[in-house]
């Protein structure tokens, strides 16, 4: 969960492709900052970092777990810190909330096709 309060600390921060912070951020540079500063080292990719997380049953979730979003497990796209109450921190990429760090439904992103995947980082 220490993880989690980084994040959240970057509330409002921009969106920026490609960008890790400590300023802007694209999803996987807000992930990976996050975890980076308490010694956790993650790849700068969604699905990477997918690759690097124990997968964990949507039941089983808990707060500082990893949401990745995809269409299959091997096209995750996006990726943000769980929340609890079916929310995640994100750098968010849509116009509806601003293209900036934000708290959000895991529901928002996950309308039609896309699924929402989880795993937890040790």
């Amino acid at each position: 969960t220490k993880a989690l309060r980084t994040a959240a600390a970057q509330k409002g921060d921009p969106y920026e492709y490609g960008a890790s912070g400590p300023d802007s951020f694209d999803c996987s540079g807000l992930v990976r900052y996050a975890y980076k500063e308490h010694g956790k080292a993650l790849p700068h990719s969604a699905q990477k970092q997918y690759g690097k997380a124990v997968k964990v049953a949507a039941s089983k979730r808990k707060k500082g777990d990893l949401v990745f979003i995809g269409n299959s497990n091997k096209t995750i796209y996006h990726v943000g810190i769980y929340a609890g109450k079916g929310r995640m921190w994100n750098a968010n990429t849509g116009s509806y909330r601003g293209r900036k760090v934000v708290l959000a439904p895991v529901s928002e992103y996950t309308d039609g096709s896309p699924k929402a995947y989880y795993g937890r980082i040790k």
